[in-house]
């Protein structure tokens, strides 16, 4: 992408406009914002994870699958009512099983005090929301 950035940009009569109706505006800038950052959070995020030495292969691939069926949710939807919906849901979902097992072991052979089985329900339905 910085290729063709850096490629446009020395040589403009090559690559084409975009042809559209709107002048360049916050609108037209959020819009583009909006089709950007995902995927490339996406790409960051997976390439990052393997790495960094986080995630193996599979588990990366396996976070690149879930990040794309949550990106096709809201592309389907593009301009309807409540179209983040499900993509927000999801996020909150992370957020709430990364801080989960951030704080406790989630083991369900480790069982051993209420805050364990706290933790435990808040993952599995975190997990679960994300599915819906």
């Amino acid at each position: 992408m910085l290729f063709i950035l850096g490629f446009a940009i020395a040589k403009p009569h090559l690559a084409p406009s975009v042809h559209t109706g709107e002048k360049i505006n916050a609108r037209f800038l959020g819009k583009v914002t909006v089709t950007l950052v995902p995927p490339l959070a996406l790409i960051l995020l997976v390439l990052g994870s393997i790495i960094a030495g986080v995630a193996t292969v599979n588990q990366a691939g396996a976070i690149g699958a879930a990040g794309a069926m949550i990106m096709a949710g809201y592309r389907l939807r593009e301009g309807e009512k409540g179209a983040y919906r499900p993509a927000t849901l999801a996020v909150v979902a992370l957020i709430a099983i990364a801080m989960v097992v951030g704080f406790h072991s989630v083991n369900i052979k480790s069982i051993q005090t209420q805050a364990d089985v706290t933790s435990l329900a808040v993952a599995l339905i975190s997990s679960r929301s994300l599915f819906c």
